[in-house]
């Protein structure tokens, strides 16, 4: 879905890349998504890493070395028991409380103006949001030197 926001086109999956010595041919379907309707929901996500949660888990073009677009979601699934705060310095308890867990994930792409990688982090049975979980994993991962090093690879 993301590949297909990235481009408007939405690529078939394949599992391979090559049989018996010869590519299998990409194919892509075209969403049926206004081209303004696109534009609008591109620059959403963009906004998700210059203004949202991606400035506080270091996803700038500056930090990354490549521009990045995403969306965070999270969503309770159940009741249960999550870790207490100990940010807050009203509350110095340690131990658990109850609390709601949380399925969170994070889906971008990068580079943004040449989409050519989609990434997708789910955080399952998590205590935190998105936004607080989900999205410092993908930060590490795009961090990596093998991210840095393939991005060199494409300039």
């Amino acid at each position: 879905a993301y590949a297909g926001l990235a481009t408007g086109s939405l690529p078939s999956m394949t599992l391979v890349r090559e049989a018996s010595g010869e590519e299998i041919p990409r194919e892509s379907e075209p969403i049926p998504i206004s081209e303004g309707n696109l534009d609008r929901v591109r620059k959403a996500l963009r906004l998700v890493v210059t203004r949202g949660s991606g400035v506080a888990a270091g996803l700038s073009d500056d930090e990354l070395g490549f521009e990045f677009a995403c969306k965070t979601g999270s969503a309770d699934y159940r009741e249960g028991e999550i870790p207490r705060s100990r940010t807050s310095y009203l509350n110095q308890e340690d131990g658990w409380k109850k609390g709601m867990r949380k399925h969170a994930w994070i889906g971008g792409w990068f580079p943004f103006e040449e989409p050519r990688y989609v990434i997708s982090v789910l955080c399952h049975d998590t205590s935190a949001t998105a936004s607080h979980s989900a999205i410092h994993v993908a930060a590490q991962f795009l961090k990596t030197a093998e991210v840095k090093a393939l991005m060199a690879e494409q300039r």
